[in-house]
């Protein structure tokens, strides 16, 4: 079965929502786009804070992207003119 294709900023959305899902969580976890601040049309990719748990926070981003593909070529999020 294919998976289903989201956006870069739903895979952002959906790491987030997720990470409260695991066992080691802690309130400071998220993903982020990189730079911090820009938007998936500026970004360079994504980074995690904080550094300390990257493998933790790292198993979730795993498991979202066994789940979905992402495609940085669609957005869902309108922009400004």
């Amino acid at each position: 079965m294919a998976k289903q294709v989201i956006s870069p900023e739903e895979f952002i959305v959906e790491v987030n929502k997720r990470l409260p899902e695991h066992h080691a969580y802690k309130p400071d976890w998220r993903i982020f786009f990189y730079p911090e601040g820009s938007d998936a049309t500026t970004a360079k990719g994504f980074d995690v804070k904080p550094r300390r748990d990257i493998g933790h926070i790292t198993q979730v981003i795993t498991l979202v992207l066994s789940q979905y593909t992402v495609s940085p070529f669609i957005s869902r999020v309108e922009r400004a003119h």
